[in-house]
């Protein structure tokens, strides 16, 4: 990873919010029917306006880490 991309991911977590370009989810099963779903729609809007980021693990509503649903491997 190139200083840029970790600069980039360390503004992402320091200061998140929503975008055109940045999706915020709480954290997602990707072995489930919705956390399939889920990441395959962000990806595909993220797509419509020149890709992104998605960032999993904080709520969308108060910015914050949602540290009240951490998956057990994570």
């Amino acid at each position: 990873m190139s200083d840029m991309d970790s600069s980039r991911i360390q503004a992402l977590v320091d200061r998140p919010g929503e975008s055109l370009s940045v999706e915020l989810k709480r954290w997602i099963d990707p072995a489930s029917p919705e956390g399939k779903e889920k990441i395959v729609k962000t990806a595909l809007a993220l797509r419509n306006y020149d890709g992104g980021s998605l960032v999993i693990g904080f709520d969308n509503n108060t910015l914050e880490p949602d540290t009240n649903n951490v998956p057990l491997d994570a």
